[in-house]
């Protein structure tokens, strides 16, 4: 439902919705009202190898999907937390996966926590555009978590995250700032009050 809303303010961009689990499978097919659900748009596939099948029963549905490979931040736990992921010899399983979602139908490949030059060599073996988090320059786009890059959340957040502002400090001064107004009685005033 979130995902509509914002698709219906803001006229051509691409908002990617995300499945948060397909545990219970599509049988071959997706639920009828998926595609109303995501705003006829995209939809961010949470992968493990054996949901390629789903994915080629969503784009086949006419549903298109974003996949994402490395780490799923819906993972956290069972990866034991915010770990790169498609270090060593599990890269080539990495771009085995990225290849097979690619002849799934995927439309782009997000790529999460991924070493830098394991995620240049998946862009370079990819037809579909890549989508860096994390994954060094060589992607063919990058995305932050928007309350990361404007400094909103209280952590410094994983290594790749780059604050732009801190919103987090604004946000609490000017809360800070308000109860104090009201506890001395500046606020409100005449120039807050109706007569």
């Amino acid at each position: 439902m979130r995902c509509l809303r914002i698709v219906d303010g803001t006229g051509e961009p691409l908002v990617p919705g995300r499945l948060e689990r397909l545990d219970g499978g599509l049988e071959g097919r997706p639920a009828p009202d998926m595609r109303l659900d995501f705003g006829d748009r995209a939809d961010e596939e949470l992968l493990v190898p054996r949901v390629v099948a789903q994915v080629e029963a969503l784009v086949g549905a006419g549903i298109p999907v974003m996949a994402h490979l490395g780490f799923t931040p819906q993972s956290e736990h069972s990866l034991g937390g915010y770990r790169v992921q498609g270090r060593g010899e599990r890269g080539d399983a990495l771009l085995a996966d990225a290849l097979a979602l690619q002849a799934a139908g995927a439309f782009a490949l997000v790529l999460e926590l991924v070493p830098a030059l394991l995620a240049k060599r998946v862009t370079a073996e990819l037809a579909i555009p890549t989508i860096g988090i994390g994954a060094g320059p060589d992607c063919d786009a990058q995305v932050l978590v928007w309350q990361d890059m404007a400094g909103l959340s209280a952590s410094p957040g994983p290594r790749f995250v780059k604050r732009y502002a801190d919103l987090r400090g604004v946000l609490a001064g000017a809360a800070a700032a308000y109860a104090e107004d009201v506890r001395v009685g500046r606020y409100p005033d005449t120039d807050h009050s109706y007569s």
